[in-house]
């Protein structure tokens, strides 16, 4: 017989937000409350898993919920926090507990990314969401407090430190898209004015060892991410 204590297989962490978790505390006065803020997000999670960020409205939350727009208002004060939730439930995916430490910061950075992106696989919306987020749940001050575990040792103070394990996670956001773009090849369109030097650089790219048709950019993304790291802490 099965243990009814176990966990179901094959359901990301986000989804398992929708069994619930902790109940929130009752409020006094006023009604027990019938649903809770992860069980919310892990719904909305699921709709933009499925149907891309737009779709996850509070609408349609309540509606999966069978509940009203309103009442989620107890819950969730705005479309914002919302999203902030979604993204910190995503995150749960985020398995950072089975990273190997080397040793060598660099590398261990781009351990982390990779699994990042992975996560960026597994919910696509991730790397469209837009603008900044307001509240700091636990997977996302996770993926900080590793970061920052990695970098300890390096020379520079800790805002700088902070600033740059942040923007990374925002670099791997952008790369994601050039990923599900197919990791399309730019080229400088025709111009009426003068670009020496954009244009000489790109001559001397043109002319340079090119990526073999069909192979994977990653590795040389997560390179230019601890790159990018690495110049902000030198500064």
């Amino acid at each position: 017989m099965a243990d009814p204590t176990s966990e179901p297989t094959g359901v990301t962490g986000a989804e398992k937000a929708t069994t619930g978790g902790e109940r929130a505390p009752r409020r006094r006065p006023g009604p027990v409350p019938l649903h809770t803020r992860d069980e919310i997000a892990g719904v909305a999670v699921q709709l933009a898993d499925s149907g891309g960020l737009r779709t996850a409205s509070m609408r349609a939350v309540a509606a999966r919920l069978d509940t009203g727009v309103a009442s989620l208002y107890r819950y969730v004060t705005t479309r914002d926090e919302l999203v902030d939730l979604m993204i910190d439930a995503a995150l749960a995916d985020l398995d950072l507990g089975t990273v190997v430490l080397t040793g060598d910061w660099q590398d261990d950075l781009r351990e982390v990314g990779r699994r990042v992106l992975d996560v960026f696989s597994l919910h696509p919306w991730l790397s469209s969401v837009p603008g900044v987020i307001h509240v700091l749940g636990p997977h996302i001050a996770q993926y900080l407090d590793v970061g920052l575990g990695i970098v300890a040792e390096l020379p520079a103070d800790t805002r700088s430190k902070l600033e740059a394990i942040a923007l990374m996670a925002g670099v791997l956001s952008l790369f994601d898209r050039h990923l599900a773009a197919g990791s399309p090849t730019y080229r400088l369109a025709p111009m009426e004015i003068d670009l020496p030097n954009l244009a000489r650089a790109v001559g001397e790219l043109a002319g340079g060892p090119q990526r073999a048709e069909g192979a994977d950019p990653t590795e040389h993304l997560l390179d230019l991410a601890v790159r990018m790291v690495d110049g902000l802490l030198r500064v």
